[in-house]
């Protein structure tokens, strides 16, 4: 670094003589020096060269990506699953999801129905609206199996499968529970022939009722 300096100065002097007085004489100095090692200013910088200088860029070393989302701060904004919501406003950042948070629409009863096209969310259903098959009778038997579907099927071992009330007709009451008249010859599994009458009737009711079964 070169350094200049000038002085001027006026000299005055006493003088004997035949003129006493004072004498004046100007002075002019001029002054040239070299400085070395001396450090010039540097230029802030901008690392990473997105206009915003280290010092007021909060991510020095990443650019800001000027998105329209806070691009004052020089940070850029990532979406790692890529569905428009940036990874610090997205409440599932690795999971493409919806408004309003990011994450993907639920299914809370797993029924393959997204809970906003799923009639009964908390439900496990079927086609067409996510709800379960209706019985609304209570009986047991789904309503589109039900041939009585507002009156619950009667357990008696009849027609207990087409979901109606009923009673057991007259000829069958005789083959509910154990049958009467039906021998065995001792300590055998062979029936004995006066058993036939019995097992006619039955067989004759089992052909009018062939939904019945004697167990």
């Amino acid at each position: 670094m070169w350094l200049v300096r000038l002085d001027i100065r006026d000299n005055m002097a006493a003088q004997r003589g035949v003129d006493d007085g004072a004498t004046h004489y100007p002075e002019i100095t001029l002054g040239v020096s070299i400085r070395f090692g001396a450090k010039k200013d540097e230029p802030e910088e901008d690392s990473d060269g997105d206009g915003y200088l280290d010092s007021d860029d909060d991510c020095p070393y990443d650019p800001e990506n000027f998105n329209g989302y806070e691009d004052e701060d020089g940070c850029p904004e990532y979406d790692r699953d890529g569905d428009g919501f940036f990874d610090n406003q997205d409440a599932c950042p690795d999971v493409p999801g919806i408004a309003p948070d990011g994450c993907p629409e639920k299914d809370r009863d797993g029924d393959g129905f997204l809970d906003s096209q799923d009639a009964c969310p908390d439900t496990p259903g079927v086609e067409p609206d996510g709800c379960p098959i209706p019985d609304t009778d209570g009986d047991g038997i789904l309503d589109p199996d039900d041939q009585c579907v507002t009156q619950p099927e009667t357990r008696n071992g009849y027609q207990d499968e087409d979901g109606c009330p009923d009673e057991i007709p007259p000829k069958l009451a005789k083959f509910t529970g154990a049958i009467k008249g039906i021998y065995f010859d001792f300590n055998k599994d062979t029936i004995k022939p006066k058993s036939k009458p019995v097992l006619d009737r039955a067989v004759s009711v089992l052909d009018e009722f062939p939904s019945i079964r004697i167990e």
